[in-house]
């Protein structure tokens, strides 16, 4: 759980039927509250709660290679903007609830998850976004390709780079503003779990 402006909770319940396979349920709320800048100006401030309700399996192939699919349910209440050019987008008309499928992928060789100095992170995921199970407004749904890639880089025994790459793009129409694509701040999904981490833009 986290407390304080941005209230967040989340319990999971998982099934291990056999070693390295899991079956997840888990449900989360979020209670969120976001200013989101263009350049240097604040574009607009919105405050939302989010259900999700999520069904996954992963499972482990081999040391270093682990994958989970599964189906998320996303019900979106409440949007409150403070006004600013294109805030219209966040009307109760684009709230709603979302059945999306997704797809992830993780490869990782590090040989430490904290200070490694050997070895490659890769995590991809692909979702498929509907409002009615297969499709987003009466037509096709739309779809959210994330990735990224840290490498250890050695310059010594006790110093190494760590560069990272992070991306993601949206395909189709009738996207929700809720998974549109944003950039800035230290850390990946701060404020949305899409949000792209930008060293030197600390504001979304």
């Amino acid at each position: 759980g986290r407390l304080g402006e941005r209230l967040m909770g989340r319990l999971d319940y998982t099934l291990t039927p056999s070693f390295l396979k899991q079956w997840t349920l888990a449900y989360t709320f979020f209670d969120n509250d976001v200013n989101v800048h263009q350049r240097a100006d604040r574009l607009y401030n919105l405050s939302y709660r989010q259900h999700r309700l999520e069904l996954s399996y992963s499972n482990v192939w081999w040391r270093d290679f682990r994958y989970d699919i599964g189906v998320r349910f996303d019900a979106f209440s409440n949007p409150e903007v403070l006004y600013a050019m294109n805030s219209d987008k966040f009307a109760v008309s684009n709230s709603g609830k979302f059945v999306n499928y997704f797809l992830r992928a993780k490869y990782s060789s590090f040989d430490k998850p904290h200070y490694p100095a050997e070895g490659i992170d890769i995590n991809l995921e692909y979702t498929i976004h509907t409002d009615n199970f297969y499709q987003r407004r009466h037509h096709s749904p739309f779809f959210s390709l994330a990735g990224s890639v840290r490498a250890v880089l050695p310059i010594s025994r006790k110093f190494a780079l760590v560069p990272s790459f992070h991306s993601r793009a949206l395909i189709g129409k009738d996207v929700s503003p809720f998974y549109d694509n944003y950039l800035g701040g230290m850390v990946q999904g701060q404020y949305y779990e899409q949000q792209i981490p930008f060293a030197g833009i600390y504001n979304l």
